[in-house]
């Protein structure tokens, strides 16, 4: 008899849940599906994660370009990332991820230069 009252509660729930309203959706899921409908980056967007200003970890770079202990440049798709402070150091690197420690001052984005090709005219 449990069970089937168990039953009943979750059917009831499913059939007469009230829909939520767009209002009520979250920003992350926002921000998510807007990069995915614009398809800025491709497959794989390079998401960054800041923990105050000690720390900050990336997925999906391509390179690093500079590091110093206290500048850090990595190219991301289609621009560059570069992180200013104190004491930076790389806790952690890998072919997609990395992860930055120290004193972050600035972030700046830049646009990556377009390699231009000679073209005959």
């Amino acid at each position: 008899m449990k069970k089937h009252n168990a039953r009943v509660r979750q059917t009831m729930r499913h059939y007469f849940k009230k829909p939520k309203s767009r209002s009520e959706a979250s920003v992350r899921t926002l921000f998510r599906d807007s990069l995915h409908y614009m398809n800025i980056f491709g497959d794989q967007a390079p998401t960054m994660y800041l923990c105050g200003n000690q720390s900050l970890y990336i997925e999906h770079y391509e390179s690093i370009l500079e590091y110093t202990g206290a500048r850090v440049k990595l190219k991301l798709p289609k621009m560059q990332l570069i992180l200013e402070g104190r004491d930076i150091c790389l806790e952690y690197f890998s072919q997609n991820d990395v992860k930055i420690r120290g004193k972050i001052g600035k972030i700046t984005f830049e646009e990556s230069e377009v390699q231009k090709t000679d073209e005959p005219l």
